[in-house]
């Protein structure tokens, strides 16, 4: 399978380099482009999570304001099923995400940071367990404030709009995109190029 080629290629990449955080990065996210594979169960792919997990916590060791580890391991906990209590640990990561990335000096600021109150909205609506009234008025806060700070962001004027609809409708739309049976972009060129 291809993929068992690809992860096989980052394991030993990452072997040889160490301390090199590119080669953990495209294994932390070649285990998760192998999760929504039809033949694997929910047992198989929270292990595949947790090597995913595991990587991006050895590059946050080395590199603690490196923005795209702190933003695939939040996104890695919010496509877990909710039951399983992944949705504090998302919002823990997209909240020091965004603490992070409002640190950052005016010349470093990118468009793509509204994927982080995109991930902490979602990550407020997952965790509904503490309560659904509670969870979508901090989903909502998270959004309103990224469309202050980027205000040309689609997602985010999506989830709002959906919001304003029906809030049953937008758990349903963040539901089908959160989940571990569910493809996760790991493309990250929209990061890497601006």
């Amino acid at each position: 399978m291809y993929f068992d080629r690809s992860i096989r290629f980052f394991e030993d990449l990452s072997a040889e380099f160490p301390q090199a955080i590119m080669p953990r990065l495209n294994r932390s996210l070649a285990y998760v482009d192998k999760m929504p594979y039809p033949k694997l169960g929910i047992v198989s792919q929270g292990k595949l999570s947790n090597k995913s997990l595991e990587q991006l916590d050895i590059i946050l060791g080395i590199d603690p304001t490196c923005w795209t580890a702190k933003f695939v391991r939040g996104m890695n906990h919010l496509h877990w099923p909710r039951k399983l209590g992944h949705a504090p640990l998302a919002i823990k990561d997209f909240t020091e995400l965004i603490t992070l990335q409002k640190s950052l000096p005016p010349e470093k600021q990118r468009a793509y940071f509204a994927f982080g109150y995109v991930g902490l909205g979602d990550s407020h609506v997952k965790n509904r367990d503490a309560g659904v009234e509670e969870c979508v008025a901090k989903a909502r806060q998270a959004w309103e404030q990224g469309l202050k700070e980027y205000p040309s962001s689609p997602d985010l004027k999506r989830r709002l709009e959906l919001l304003d609809k029906s809030a049953n409708e937008l758990i349903e739309y963040v539901e089908g995109l959160r989940g571990l049976e569910d493809p996760v972009d790991t493309d990250l060129t929209k990061v890497w190029l601006e």
